[in-house]
């Protein structure tokens, strides 16, 4: 049996009370020129806040709209208990882009670029806007309700003085230990660091501000690769809490 397609519609087009909800723009083209859906297709929608709705595609109504029913609500459909944020140094390429993929799949809340010592790329508006679809469709092919925000990019200093208030805290680093058991539910502020590594500087500081670090094992792996290992390791860490 094929699977369910996923369609992100915006908030303000769904109407809970009279069970419609209205697909536009890039995703409607997809569902009405790419798939060619039939009225009474099944589909689920994403409003990208967290919610998700069972519904079936009733016509078009333009080129770029398309019209559906919604049937049962998805509340925080997909969404893990952990509330990850994610401080990135600036990658090369497509490697943010990937970085941000597997981030997206192994259930992270939010992205922030980070200017770091070693970065090696730069930020731009073009390239938030790719990494922003590539966010959009990871989580639709991996079943979320919520599309992980990719922030404006922002000083190491400043993000980590932001997160200060932040229940757990952590660095990657090889010096570091596992963590220990993460209560269910709670928020984490995890930075990774670009290709380059962490200068010793923003090592010294982050120790100074009593961030912790984590080790994720003993081969040293690309940052995109870190990525999904260390969201799946605080993870798992929630996991053995809560047994």
């Amino acid at each position: 049996m094929a699977q369910i397609e996923v369609y992100r519609v915006q908030p303000e087009d769904v109407d809970p009370v009279e069970a419609r909800a209205v697909v536009r723009d890039e995703e409607a083209h997809h569902l009405l020129r790419v798939r060619r859906a039939t009225p009474g297709d099944q589909l689920i929608l994403i409003d990208g806040m967290g919610s998700a709705w069972n519904a079936v595609f009733d016509s078009a109504a333009s080129k770029t709209e398309a019209l559906c029913s919604l049937k049962e609500h998805l509340e925080r459909w997909g969404e893990p208990t952990l509330k990850i944020s994610l401080g990135l140094g600036v990658l090369k390429a497509d490697k943010f882009m990937d970085a941000v993929d597997q981030a997206v799949q192994t259930g992270v809340y939010d992205v922030t670029p980070l200017v770091m010592r070693h970065n090696v790329a730069s930020w731009s508006r073009q390239r938030a806007e790719k990494t922003e679809k590539r966010a959009l469709n990871a989580a639709k092919q991996t079943a979320r309700g919520l599309v992980p925000a990719i922030h404006d990019e922002q000083p190491l200093l400043s993000w980590c003085i932001e997160k200060a208030d932040t229940a757990y805290r952590f660095y990657c680093d090889p010096e570091g230990d596992e963590p220990v058991a993460i209560q269910e539910g709670s928020e984490i502020a995890l930075i990774i660091g670009p290709e380059g590594g962490f200068h010793e500087d923003e090592i010294a500081f982050l120790k100074d501000q009593n961030w912790t670090p984590i080790s994720l094992g003993p081969r040293r792996l690309r940052t995109e690769t870190a990525v999904p290992v260390a969201l799946a390791l605080l993870h798992s860490a929630e996991t053995e809490h809560k047994r």
